[in-house]
């Protein structure tokens, strides 16, 4: 049975599109990714923790991704931590990135 919030409740989440994942799943993972996507942590421990309570792969290598590229001059070892949330294919891509430095351009 899915999970529901009371009516009233609705009116005091973030402001979301009536469309939005956060209308119908506000505890799912598209609706943590839009929370996390609209306003996105300035700290990589912070953004491990969002990403990590994001169950569905895609989703947090879309999370993982993004938050690189909003923060491309992260200290190669708070990326590492980030990729480590991913699968090992993806996880391995990712801390390759993460240390390169001619991909950190800004």
């Amino acid at each position: 049975m899915p999970r529901t919030l009371p009516a009233l409740a609705l009116l005091v989440l973030p402001a979301c599109g009536l469309d939005s994942p956060c209308i119908t799943d506000p505890f799912g993972d598209l609706c943590r990714y839009e929370k996390f996507r609209d306003d996105p942590p300035h700290d990589a421990t912070i953004a491990v923790a969002a990403v990590t309570a994001m169950q569905d792969p895609v989703v947090r290598m879309t999370a993982v991704e993004l938050w690189l590229k909003l923060n491309p001059k992260v200290n190669p070892a708070q990326g590492v931590r980030l990729c480590d949330t991913l699968l090992e294919g993806e996880k391995q891509t990712c801390a390759r990135k993460v240390n390169s430095p001619h991909l950190h351009r800004q």
